[in-house]
């Protein structure tokens, strides 16, 4: 039996492929769209909200990561 002060005592991981890791984000969204009114977005989501750190224009993006 592991103690609970162990570092793998709370630690269990499942391996997952990234397409089906894909995979289950799309159906959740489909299921779950943020536009729902129950989950709030417009109280808590705002432009800020999200850190952009990809465009097929590199001058969308802030100047520290346009530039990389």
């Amino acid at each position: 039996m592991r103690r609970p002060d162990s570092p793998h005592a709370s630690s269990h991981q499942t391996r997952i492929s990234t397409t089906s890791l894909l995979t289950h984000v799309d159906e959740l969204f489909a299921l779950n769209p943020p536009t729902r009114p129950s989950h709030c977005m417009s109280e808590f989501m705002g432009l800020q909200s999200v850190i952009p750190s990809w465009s097929e224009t590199p001058s969308d993006l802030p100047d520290h990561l346009a530039s990389g």
